[in-house]
C-alpha cells in the first residue's frame, strides 16, 4: 500500500482539529477504509445534489456518503 504524505492528505491544526482536503474527483486508487470528503459539485458519488461538501468512506466496492 502506497500512502500519499500527509502534508498533502490532512491538515493538522493547531488547535487540535483534523482537515481532509477537499476532493474534486474520486480517488484514483484507494482501498477499503479510505475517508475522503467530496466536494459535492465536481464529485458527489451519493448524488446529493447540494453543491456543498461532505465526508465519504470507501467501504472497497463504494463510495458511502457518512451522513
Amino acid at each position: 500500500m502506497a500512502l500519499l504524505p500527509v502534508a498533502t492528505t490532512i491538515n493538522l491544526g493547531q488547535d487540535k482539529t483534523l482537515s481532509l482536503v477537499l476532493s474534486t474527483a474520486e480517488p484514483k486508487s484507494c482501498e477499503a477504509g479510505t475517508f475522503a470528503v467530496a466536494d459535492g459539485t465536481n464529485w458527489d458519488p451519493a448524488n446529493k445534489n447540494t453543491a456543498r461538501a461532505y465526508p465519504v468512506f470507501f467501504d472497497g466496492v463504494s463510495w458511502n456518503a457518512l451522513y
